[in-house]
């Protein structure tokens, strides 16, 4: 049971992601991130990686894989919460922006 659902968290994540790398935009595979990486988000992504929000306009981001809410909730760059999965300054791996774009790292 638990290698199906492995396989169905796998089968969520992204492959492609775009990324600021040496100064200049690029879309590259989402298993090639690494820390520091800079990744910008818009509508329609799923996000590719646990990020931290350092720019956002009206991003919405539904997170219903990890947590089973179905709406999707404004986020900002804004530490808003001590536990990490209450604050509406970070985005976790495969879920959905919605509307709106970012940029993370």
């Amino acid at each position: 049971k638990s290698h199906a659902v492995m396989n169905s968290l796998k089968s969520m994540m992204p492959s492609q992601c775009n990324v600021v790398r040496d100064g200049m935009p690029r879309r590259i595979p989402a298993a090639e991130l690494v820390i520091g990486d800079i990744v910008l988000l818009k509508g329609g992504d799923r996000i590719p990686a646990d990020l931290r929000l350092i720019q956002t306009s009206g991003l919405k981001v539904e997170s219903s894989s990890l947590t089973g809410e179905p709406d999707a909730f404004e986020m900002s760059v804004a530490h808003t919460h001590d536990e990490p999965h209450e604050s509406k300054n970070l985005a976790f791996n495969t879920s959905q922006c919605t509307e709106g774009s970012a940029v993370c790292v």
